[in-house]
């Protein structure tokens, strides 16, 4: 299906993120893009599709397109085609600025069990952006 093809690589999307124009990339894809530009977080770069300007922190998770492809590759899996994993969702700098004091407070208590507990939540966080939990469960709501 073309409209499941990343416009930068030209292979199916298993990650997709989008832009504030309604342009959906692969987030490797256009992640490779950015860094080829050295624009990784403030610094803009050119959209590959639009030409217009391209920050790395304008690109969020799309969730919906995702869940179609997903459903495709599901109705398509007889034939040979693999259901994509539903890839997690990063932790945003402001989210992890909420954990980090708990774990100086735990850390300067020396409270070993909540610093285990502390340090599963950062390497396992469960916030949630646009109704879906980082690790993968959506909020009140059935695919």
């Amino acid at each position: 299906m073309p409209e499941f093809r990343c416009p930068i690589s030209l292979d199916l999307m298993r990650d997709l993120i989008v832009r504030p124009t309604g342009i959906t990339y692969d987030r490797a894809s256009i992640e490779t893009w950015l860094l080829a530009a050295g624009a990784r977080t403030m610094t803009t770069s050119t959209c590959p599709v639009t030409k217009g300007d391209l920050c790395g922190d304008d690109l969020v998770p799309n969730h919906a397109l995702r869940r179609v492809i997903q459903a495709w590759y599901i109705a398509n899996c007889c034939r040979g085609v693999e259901r994509i994993p539903t890839p997690r969702v990063p932790v945003m700098p402001t989210q992890a600025g909420d954990v980090l004091p708990e774990v100086e407070a735990v850390e300067r208590a020396g409270d070993v069990a909540r610093c285990d507990v502390a340090a599963r939540e950062v390497r396992n966080p469960k916030y949630e952006v646009n109704g879906q939990r980082s690790d993968g469960q959506i909020r009140s709501e059935t695919v």
